[in-house]
């Protein structure tokens, strides 16, 4: 999507020229349920009430989507059961080649390290092909490949201090040969360790032990995410061109690691007095699992006339969030559920500082709109993204999520002080909000959700303070709130 670029401005400004992409920044402002759920779990407890102590060689996976250089260290140790004579092994790994000593013995020792670098993200390295292959040494002619063996880079990331120390990996024969290409021919003791800039391999010592290692546990799994509609649209996303009369369209787009995948474009419905974007729309995405990936990330893109399109808000489902690891857990699962899109703030000095400082990330919390979503995960394989439409039995069901009552927010003010004498000329009021009721990123805000503006009194020190005196304001907010029976009965 090479037009797509990240607007450091509100979709009103969409008239003025083009800006140079930025980078994602971090929606610090994801209120949805499974950030609440991810907090709970971190703060788990012992039953004596003292927290669970970290194992200090334990690596946790944190930005995983960010670059870095990692290297990995693979000591072939030995091999066993292998025919030929004058052997030597060859590692590739992301283009990258080396290979150990000619060994002339029955059962050959070579007890040699290969290291490789790879300066990418943690998710990227994860998705990586490690081929280990075994070459009889032929000085005349070509030398003959008598096995080989090969496994995601995720696979050794998922042990314990991303390493396997001292395993036997089994080789199967060349896929050009005639027999079963499952077949083992011989076995490899090796150690393989993969680590970052700042941290340490772990001691590669050559024990002796029968443990294999097969790599086999990395699966490919497929993940589907149903994108329902889009609630609570602000109105700069609403009317925006209305002097212009173009329509705006939005898609959504969703990425998990490399794979990636856009919704078709919705113009915005005004239905039974709400406004609303009707995507409807199921994407798959493959996975590899387990995985390393830190989130699910989306993206709001608009698309007006012939200008170029814009990412406008974004937003974000923590992985670690609405999935738990071993036999006893269950798969990525989600929903259906809000999560909020926030965007950059139209305030001068942010979008000075993101043209001064392009590479570092600012926080973006004006709330633009919140979508409807779903997250399952199946355990079967798939090999590219797809998108479809979402069958009438899931649009059912997940209207029922999509229903409120209506509230009212009321706020009673009783004193204000030690206000800074810098503010001593101004005037000064407060601005009540929930959510996107009231709030001024709202743009829709009605006078009784903020307090009149007064100036401020002297409190006979070094201070000021609002003269509110027997007159306490009081400020009150009209908002909805989801109704929640039919997601309690779902965590029952």
């Amino acid at each position: 999507k090479s037009g797509d670029t990240e607007t450091d401005v509100d979709p009103s400004d969409a008239e003025h020229s083009s800006r140079a992409p930025s980078p994602s920044s971090k929606s610090s402002k994801d209120s949805t349920q499974h950030s609440d759920s991810s907090i709970a779990s971190d703060e788990s407890t012992r039953p004596n009430g003292r927290k669970p102590k970290k194992n200090k060689r334990t690596r946790d996976f944190e930005n995983t989507d960010k670059s870095g250089v990692y290297h990995i260290m693979i000591r072939v140790i030995e091999g066993r059961d292998l025919a030929g004579v004058n052997l030597r092994v060859k590692a590739s790994v992301d283009g990258q080649s080396e290979s150990t000593r000619v060994s002339s013995e029955k059962d050959p020792r070579w007890r040699q390290n290969l290291s490789f670098t790879m300066n990418r993200s943690m998710e990227k390295v994860s998705d990586t092909v490690l081929e280990l292959k075994l070459f009889a040494e032929n000085r005349i002619a070509r030398d003959k490949l008598h096995g080989e063996w090969t496994c995601f880079l995720g696979s050794i990331l998922h042990q314990p201090d991303r390493a396997i120390i001292s395993k036997w990996v089994a080789l199967r024969r060349p896929k050009d040969e005639v027999g079963n290409e499952s077949e083992n021919v011989g076995f490899l003791r090796v150690s393989i360790a993969i680590y970052g800039n700042t941290e340490t391999p772990p001691p590669m010592a050559d024990n002796e032990g029968d443990e294999l290692f097969s790599g086999a546990q990395l699966l490919q799994f497929t993940l589907m995410l149903r994108l329902f509609r889009l609630h609570a649209i602000t109105l700069k996303l609403r009317e925006p061109w209305k002097s212009k009369k173009k329509t705006p369209y939005f898609s959504i787009r969703v990425t998990v690691g490399d794979a990636s995948a856009e919704s078709d474009i919705q113009s915005i419905d005004y239905v039974k007095g709400e406004y609303i974007v009707a995507l409807d729309q199921e994407i798959t995405l493959p996975i590899m699992w387990p995985t390393v990936i830190n989130s699910i990330q989306f993206a709001l893109i608009l698309s007006k006339g012939k200008k170029p399109r814009r990412i406008v808000a974004r937003s974000s489902i923590l992985l670690s969030s609405i999935y738990v690891a071993g036999d006893e857990g269950f798969l990525p699962t989600f929903g259906p559920s809000f999560v909020n899109f926030y965007g950059p703030q139209t305030i001068p000095r942010l979008k000075l500082r993101r043209q001064k400082h392009p590479s570092k990330d600012f926080d973006e919390h004006r709330f633009y709109c919140r979508l409807l979503v779903s997250v399952e995960c199946f355990d079967t394989p798939s090999d590219e993204p797809t998108v479809g439409t979402i069958s009438r039995d899931s649009d059912v069901y997940a209207k029922q999520f999509e229903q409120s009552y209506k509230y009212a927010l009321c706020c009673s003010f009783f004193d204000c002080s030690s206000i800074d004498p810098q503010f001593a000329s101004s005037t000064i009021s407060f601005l009540v909000s929930i959510g996107h009721y009231g709030s001024s990123d709202a743009d829709d805000v009605v006078e009784s959700s903020s307090t009149l503006p007064i100036t401020p009194y002297p409190d006979g020190a070094k201070y000021f303070s609002l003269p509110w005196g027997n007159y306490k304001p009081v400020t009150y907010v009209d908002c909805l709130f989801d109704k929640s029976a039919f997601r309690i009965e779902r965590i029952n």
